[in-house]
């Protein structure tokens, strides 16, 4: 196999438009925010022709921004109602699908997608996730 090397470039990426798009999460990690709060990193494959890098999203648990997880969590359906405590494991979300509304920013001179929010249908039938987990659920 022969090949003639050409000057390295930086891979080019598909921009999604703005818009409302149908995701499936790829890849979901529990992390620390840069002000030390609780936080799920997301990784989205968004629409039927995705940005191959994916569409990351931040769930941040500061007690202001609780309402991008709420939403999230209904857009999967997986709601548990208002007031109801659960444990969440990030990974049990990969895999799930819902929709998103994408917008685009300009960040360092490059654009970027972004989730500007989840999308759902307010009288959707929810499947929550258990409400508890732990040693009392053990089958041993």
């Amino acid at each position: 196999m022969k090949y003639t090397a050409g000057v390295p470039k930086e891979p080019e990426y598909k921009i999604l438009e703005p818009g409302d798009y149908d995701f499936v999460v790829n890849d979901a990690v529990e992390k620390k925010s840069k002000s030390g709060n609780a936080m799920i990193e997301l990784k989205l494959m968004v629409g039927t022709h995705p940005n191959e890098k994916g569409v990351f999203d931040y769930l941040v648990f500061d007690g202001k921004s609780e309402w991008k997880l709420d939403t999230f969590l209904h857009s999967i359906q997986r709601h548990p109602g208002v007031g109801v405590e659960m444990d969440i494991d990030p990974m049990d979300f990969v895999g799930e699908k819902g929709r998103v509304k994408i917008k685009v920013e300009l960040y360092n001179g490059n654009k970027s997608n972004k989730v500007q929010g989840y999308l759902f249908d307010k009288d959707a039938k929810q499947k929550p996730m258990e409400a508890t987990r732990g040693a009392d659920t053990m089958p041993f």
